[in-house]
């Protein structure tokens, strides 16, 4: 029996690592890329203009989102090496986020969990009823459990979401500095939509990592049985899918 098992039933982790649960958004150790430090990455700056834009030196299309904002390139090699639990791997946490797969299985999400001591954090700072964002994908109700268990931060106390409705409003990544050189620390961008004007500048110089998702109307349970599903979506930065309820 090798040390990584891999188990493709449907509502269970794709992978384990000696007997625990890795997440299909774990990143592994052979994925790990010196990706700000790579001589892939440029500043590059429009003559007529004079804007600058970070860019790869070998870009394609599919680098960047439909937005125009560059994504962090990243090895795809799961299951090899050991799981990093504390590093998100760029591309499946975006797959996960953007599809409502379950983080862990990618069988469709059911829920939305956090841990109780970020949600009383978060409402003690903005107040009860604040829209409520989170780095998290969902997950379905199978995996639960082994989250709640597994994870440190789950087992220290956690909560079930259910949210009226959600959408992805922003991306987490890293901003290049055109004077002085260099990336920021992670930082959060909010996406574009009807209500809000884009931050151009911004969006030209982030290197993005992952999806922020916006919880609005939510109502914290301890019993997952109490959770309907993921509440109604919105359709991103821009409006509302068809048949959609606004949040309240």
């Amino acid at each position: 029996m090798t040390d990584i098992d891999r188990n493709p039933a449907p509502g269970t982790p794709r992978w384990r690592y000696k007997g625990v649960p890795v997440p299909y958004i774990a990143a592994w150790s052979a994925e790990l890329a010196t990706d700000i430090a790579s001589n892939d990455l440029i500043l590059r700056t429009n003559p007529f203009t004079g804007q600058a834009q970070v860019r790869y030196r070998d870009e394609h299309p599919i680098d960047r989102d439909r937005h125009g904002i560059l994504w962090h390139r990243v090895a795809n090699a799961p299951g090899h090496g050991e799981p990093m639990f504390a590093e998100i791997h760029t591309h499946r946490q975006r797959r996960a986020m953007s599809r409502a797969l379950c983080q862990i299985c990618t069988d469709p999400a059911e829920l939305w969990m956090t841990p109780e001591m970020l949600w009383e954090e978060h409402r003690a700072k903005h107040g009860p009823g604040a829209p409520y964002p989170t780095f998290d994908p969902p997950v379905c109700r199978n995996c639960a459990e082994l989250a709640a268990r597994h994870c440190p931060e789950l087992g220290r106390g956690h909560l079930y979401l259910a949210p009226r409705a959600w959408a992805i409003t922003a991306v987490r990544g890293q901003i290049a500095d055109p004077v002085r050189g260099g990336f920021s620390q992670p930082s959060t961008l909010a996406l574009p939509n009807a209500t809000r004007t884009p931050d151009h500048t911004a969006l030209r110089l982030i290197l993005a990592k992952g999806l922020i998702t916006t919880l609005y109307g939510v109502e914290p349970y301890r019993d997952p049985g109490a959770v309907t599903g993921l509440g109604d979506r919105l359709d991103g930065p821009t409006g509302l899918h068809r048949g959609a309820r606004a949040p309240r």
